[in-house]
């Protein structure tokens, strides 16, 4: 089973599972090889294109699937999904599978704008010992990226153009595979 396949429907399975009020599954009899993978794990829950619950970590020290599990539980408790009449609802869920940071070395602001909306990639903003992250999205322009950079200084309480200056930050990229797929909830579902 590819790894697409396998996360999809363990992530599947698992929300059922947990908005039936079941067990969660334990681990899987065949795991793919690549989700036995260290890696972080985003898992998002869409309802009519709005996002209802979202969980994650960009690393983890378990493996991908086990991640995912926890992951997709957490998500689910958010979007509290259980307890509401949530028979038939269609959910949009997308899967982020996290690759180790790399540390980008930029020589100024530009160079790191530069970098930043030619490639799909996430990023770590690191100030001292705060960090704030952005997941991998579309291709963002230069002033989407300016934006973005000010915004996540703002929430490390630093000054907003700190992110130009490569002595008052580290920066991180990462990159992501993602994997989407829906499911009806029908808690009644024994499984799929």
């Amino acid at each position: 089973m590819s790894e697409k396949s396998f996360l999809v429907q363990l992530a599947k399975q698992t929300l059922l599972d947990y908005v039936a009020g079941r067990p969660i599954v334990g681990q899987p009899r065949k795991i793919n090889h690549a989700c036995k993978l260290r890696r972080g794990v985003f898992v998002s829950l869409f309802h009519n294109g709005k996002l209802i619950g979202q969980a994650g970590q960009l690393i983890s020290l378990e493996p991908a699937w086990v991640n995912l599990i926890k992951n997709t539980v957490k998500a689910g408790q958010k979007a509290n999904l259980v307890g509401q009449a949530i028979k038939n609802k269609c959910l949009k869920i997308e899967i982020l599978v996290i690759q180790p940071p790399q540390q980008l070395f930029f020589a100024s602001g530009s160079d790191l704008i530069s970098h930043l909306k030619t490639n799909k990639l996430g990023f770590v903003l690191k100030a001292g010992n705060r960090q704030a992250y952005s997941l991998p999205d579309k291709s963002i322009g230069v002033s989407q990226a300016e934006n973005l950079l000010s915004r996540l200084c703002l929430g490390l309480k630093i000054n907003p153009l700190a992110w130009q200056d490569p002595k008052q930050v580290q920066v991180f990229t990462f990159k992501a595979k993602r994997f989407t797929t829906s499911l009806t909830l029908n808690p009644s579902r024994a499984s799929l």
